[in-house]
């Protein structure tokens, strides 16, 4: 992490939640602070952090370095999978009508997630 970036949120201040950098956190000492992280080029945040502020039920967790966490943008379809279609010509609406019988897909980018998520 760079030493000025401004990762850190501040969710007890009374004027709103606000970044902080690394040297601002002891001004901030007991204050509920939530921090963005980098995984892969994606800004995430961890489930427990966010949770006391945001419904998340409906969000898709991820497990990265023991922790579950949220992606915070969209996650980039692979090269390498089907999003335009799959190896048999079939359109994209076709393919994603399979995949919501069998499970669920994002409400979003129309990706499959697991059964009970909906983001």
């Amino acid at each position: 992490q760079r030493k000025n970036e401004c990762t850190y949120f501040c969710a007890t201040c009374s004027f709103g939640p606000h970044s902080l950098c690394q040297h601002c956190l002891g001004n901030h000492a007991g204050h509920h602070l939530v921090q963005i992280r980098r995984y892969v080029y994606c800004d995430v945040i961890r489930a427990m952090d966010i949770n006391p502020f945001v419904d998340t039920s409906g969000v898709q967790n991820y497990i990265i370095n023991q922790a579950k966490v949220m992606f915070l943008n969209h996650r980039p379809h692979s090269k390498f999978g089907r999003p335009s279609g799959d190896s048999r010509g079939n359109s994209p609406s076709s393919n994603y009508s399979t995949i919501s019988s069998t499970g669920d897909i994002c409400r979003t980018c129309r990706r499959h997630m697991r059964e009970g998520y909906s983001f």
